[in-house]
This record gives C-alpha cells, structure tokens and sequence, in this order.
C-alpha cells in the first residue's frame, strides 16, 4: 500500500509525517486562495489516483470532494470533529449555515 499526504501548512504534523517517509505535499492555504487550492489538490490527486482519501475539517472535506468530483474509482472519508466543528466565525448564523451546507454536501 502507498500513501501520500497532503497539508495544507507546515507545522507538527508536517514533521511527524516526514519522519515516517510517507510522501507528503504541503500546499500552504496562506499563500493561495480556495479556488488555487483546489486546483493544486486536484492535481496531486490526479496524480496519484487514489482509491481512498480521507480527509478532516470542512475545508479540506471539501477540497477532497471537488478533487474526487467525477472520479468513481476514489472513495472519500470525511472526518468531521465534534459534529459540527465550531469556530468564531461559526457562532454567526453564516457560519452555522456554511457549516451545515459543507455537511449535507459531504453526505
């Protein structure tokens, strides 16, 4: 079996990973806006041609979505914490409302 791990900032986890010798990306969310990000994943995971992605957290549960968009051989696992995950700006009916949307998407 081959892995390969895509993150999106440099941090502890990029680290751990690394002393592992997994194959890593780190496609850093500060330097690109969604739509680039998007496109980045997608041609990793065009690239690699996954049978499984497992992603966490809305954004990258959708990132990983739109990567797989049209690909029937890749079975997604979206991992949501906390059922909903909630953060400052998710206290506002806005961010309640993206938070169930990015939900029922992933469904």
């Amino acid at each position: 079996m081959k892995l390969c791990v895509v993150l999106l900032n440099q941090g502890r986890l990029a680290e751990e990973v690394k002393k592992t010798g997994v194959e890593i990306h780190v496609v850093d969310e500060t330097q690109y806006s969604f739509l680039a990000l998007s496109r980045a994943v997608k041609k990793l995971v065009a690239a690699f041609s996954p049978d499984v992605i497992h992603s966490h957290r809305y954004k990258e549960n959708l990132l990983a979505w739109l990567a797989a968009f049209g690909r029937s051989n890749m079975s997604l696992i979206a991992t949501q914490h906390g059922m909903p995950e909630t953060a400052a700006d998710e206290i506002t009916i806005g961010g309640r409302l993206r938070t169930t949307l990015f939900l029922r998407l992933l469904s």
